[in-house]
């Protein structure tokens, strides 16, 4: 997914210090011969039909925006509960007509106070939901997996397990799923007069404030997990590609057999390379197409 893919473009961007590059070694080490998780982690967004924008979704989870009042859904549903009561009072005469006025003036109060808010609410919550199903189809598969190597015990920690992200992940779903409900035409004017859509929105907001910080760390994990298991992938492939001994700035560069890796083994030609006490510095001299770059 985009997280995976940003992930692993920042490592490559920023250096890493010897404890965390040994760390990642480990890691990979430890993904590599795990074919079958690498192979679903690959195609598990296309299975769902989905992807993830993680920068728009860490956005919509962590917003800053000051939640609607505690006291908004439940307002609502008292108010929509009395709007129907009324209405059904009134089209069955048993009670006069003008009875359903304080539920319509209680329902104008409501919409003028906060109705902005409830529509840019419900219009942003449609494709977190989307995103969020990728996230926990990802979660779901890597829950039963049982790790070795440290980092990726202590970054998939996060996670808490497959039942509560894919429960929490669910509730917003069926949130959302109610809102699209809403624009039934036959159940439009029932849900306009249970106002609904303030209800829904109440609750998708209550949904973001509690879960919003869990969500990413999930996000975060994951995105870690792809990177890592792309880098996994490129070690499988290519067995005879070492895993560099790291150790403090100071010490010497060593390298025995170097050659690029794009290069077809059979047509590179690799060479030992030694920086440090005595030599500091090497030149390498040639003529054009000689290999001084790709050394």
């Amino acid at each position: 997914t985009e997280t995976g893919a940003g992930t692993l473009a920042g490592w490559l961007l920023a250096p890493a210090d010897a404890p965390t590059i040994i760390r990642r070694q480990a890691a990979v080490a430890d993904l590599a011969p795990r074919l079958p998780l690498r192979h679903d982690l690959a195609v598990v967004a296309d299975l769902v039909g989905g992807s993830v924008d993680s920068t728009a979704l860490r956005r919509w989870l962590a917003s800053t925006e000051p939640p609607l009042p505690a006291w908004v859904g439940g307002a609502a549903l008292a108010v929509g509960l009395v709007n129907v009561a009324s209405l059904v009072a009134a089209l069955a005469g048993w009670a006069p007509g003008y009875l359903v006025l304080p539920g319509l003036a209680a329902s104008i109060g409501l919409t003028a106070g906060f109705g902005g808010r409830v529509r840019r609410l419900l219009a942003e919550a449609d494709r977190p939901a989307a995103e969020l199903r990728v996230l926990a189809a990802l979660v779901n598969r890597v829950a039963p997996e049982r790790f070795e190597a440290p980092l990726l015990v202590e970054s998939l920690g996060p996670l808490g397990g497959p039942d509560r992200a894919l429960q929490e992940i669910r509730r917003l779903e069926r949130l959302v799923d109610l809102v699209d409900a809403r624009r039934n035409q036959l159940f439009a004017p029932v849900a306009a007069a249970l106002l609904l859509g303030t209800q829904l929105s109440a609750r998708i907001d209550r949904w973001r404030a509690r879960m919003g910080p869990v969500a990413i760390g999930w996000l975060s994990a994951i995105g870690q997990l792809e990177a890592l298991s792309a880098l996994a992938t490129a070690s499988f492939e290519h067995p005879r590609d070492a895993f560099p001994v790291v150790g403090p700035p100071a010490d010497p560069l060593r390298a025995t057999g170097l050659a690029h890796p794009l290069l077809p083994p059979a047509r590179a030609i690799p060479n030992d390379v030694a920086l440090g006490d005595p030599v500091r510095l090497a030149m390498v001299s040639g003529s054009n197409m000689s290999g001084k770059s790709t050394l």
